[in-house]
């Protein structure tokens, strides 16, 4: 299995994972053998890469970092849940508590596995896509990081509304953020939604301190240049300074962002070059350690020139996977591939991720 764009069909491809319409119906199913004419009707639905196996692939697994039925569910019913909150409905704060919990028992039962970055985002779902993703991270690093079970759910019940004012966000804007087109007024009205979200909620929901901070405060950065109060590391409670990172790196992986969308690595490297400054440097350490800079599946080159595609992880070496090689160094296409253990091979090492070879 492994991860491509919708313009890189060229027909005959078998579809390794269903792709779903916005009410969690399944649109294509696992198994669906790929025709040309696909690519242009789903591109008008915003989906812009799916998950096919073949002959390259065909030993790789991907799992997510939550299951596919909590991602879907979460997803179905943030839209609502949002929607409640804003319209101050009693029970709409329960119904958030919940969908919180059940990311964290998700993450809680599934093995403890370097993290795969493999979800497949969608124009008109971007928004609670990734709101599951930035909970689900935050959640994982919390973990590692020995939170309790109180402070957990304070942690996702924060990151799964961060984005909540930008419901309030007028919808010419937000469809410019997708498209990175913001003039300096615009960009004013977009950093509005921290404060319209901890507005929404404040005094009129049970939902913790801590929970309305991650909210209000997820733009914040360490060296106090982040929005909308422009504080500095010392006021910054441990947990916005967490979500920020998980929100950032999500954002930068992204299609839909309004950011030019970066490798995994390269999104890492970003964080790493401003853990200084932007992140609190010992939860970016914790980050990067978590999380698969060459996601399985990746077609990957090699500083020899030659090309594999990556197998599997190494949990305690994220920058060296286990590959399979697929072209030499000479440009000549293995017969049969060859698997290497890149933590292993102390003189080779990945330099890019590339589409096709």
């Amino acid at each position: 299995m492994r991860k491509i764009s919708i313009a890189q069909i060229t027909g005959n491809e078998i579809l390794a994972k269903p792709i779903y319409d916005p009410s969690g119906r399944i649109l294509l199913a696992e198994g669906v053998v790929l025709k040309p004419g696909y690519k242009m009707r789903l591109s008008q639905l915003g989906i812009l890469s799916l998950y096919i196996d073949d002959e390259l692939s065909k030993e790789i697994k991907i799992d997510d970092y939550i299951s596919e039925k909590t991602r879907n569910e979460i997803k179905k019913s943030l839209k609502d849940g949002f929607q409640n909150l804003i319209n101050q409905q009693s029970s709409s704060a329960d119904e958030i508590l919940r969908l919180a919990n059940t990311i964290i028992d998700d993450v809680l039962c599934r093995e403890e596995v370097i993290i795969n970055v493999s979800d497949i985002k969608t124009k008109d779902q971007y928004l609670f896509e990734h709101s599951t993703n930035v909970c689900a991270l935050s959640v994982i690093m919390g973990i590692h990081l020995g939170y309790s079970t109180h402070h957990l759910i304070e942690l996702a019940t924060g990151s799964l509304l961060h984005d909540l004012g930008k419901l309030l966000t007028p919808k010419d804007v937000m469809d410019k953020v997708r498209k990175g087109e913001l003039s300096p007024e615009e960009i004013d009205v977009l950093r509005t939604h921290p404060l319209d979200g901890y507005e929404i909620l404040n005094e009129k929901y049970d939902i913790s301190y801590i929970s309305k901070a991650i909210i209000l405060m997820h733009h914040e950065h360490c060296d106090g240049s982040g929005f909308p109060l422009g504080l500095t590391d010392d006021k910054l409670h441990e947990t916005v300074k967490l979500v920020s990172i998980c929100n950032t790196f999500d954002n930068l992986t992204s299609d839909f962002s309004g950011y030019k969308k970066l490798e995994v690595y390269e999104a890492l490297e970003y964080l790493i070059a401003m853990s200084d400054s932007i992140f609190d440097k010992s939860l970016v350490t914790v980050f990067i350690k978590n999380i698969a800079a060459y996601p399985s599946g990746s077609i990957v080159k090699l500083n020899t020139g030659a090309y594999g595609i990556v197998l599997k992880q190494n949990k305690a070496f994220p920058l060296r996977p286990v590959i399979n090689l697929i072209y030499d160094e000479k440009g000549n296409k293995l017969f049969t591939p060859k698997q290497l253990d890149l933590s292993e091979e102390n003189t080779l090492f990945i330099v890019d991720i590339v589409k096709t070879i």
